[in-house]
């Protein structure tokens, strides 16, 4: 018979498994085994989330870079046809420069000849 409660059963227990250090252990063995699956399973799901999320950016990267070369290739196409048609210029009249805009001797389209800007 023993006043001491709860205390004396972990010293009863303690005693009969081998002392205070194979007691922690067994608690510490017990309490792994009843957490890991939980863990476990947790571990699985992230890893499962991460590897979605990796391969979803993998695709939209891909995505992305072959959108860029594709508007790259129109841009250069595009660049090309307009120095083209800015050589050859209008039919009967020839072009000296780029510019879109008159120069200072030049009549615009929309004017009348012999009216000057």
């Amino acid at each position: 018979m023993s006043n001491l409660g709860p205390y004396q059963e972990i010293v009863t227990t303690a005693k009969t498994v081998g002392g205070v250090p194979a007691l922690i252990r067994i608690i510490e063995d017990k309490a792994v085994a009843k957490a890991a699956p939980g863990i476990f399973a947790k571990g699985l799901g992230a890893g499962a989330i991460l590897m979605t999320t990796a391969g979803l950016l993998a695709v939209a990267g891909q995505r992305y870079l072959d959108q860029r070369r594709s508007d790259q290739e129109a841009a250069a196409h595009a660049k090309a046809d307009l120095t083209e048609r800015l050589a050859s210029g209008p039919p009967g009249q020839p072009v000296d420069h780029p510019s879109s805009e008159p120069q200072e001797n030049e009549q615009r389209p929309d004017t009348p000849p012999g009216d000057s800007i």
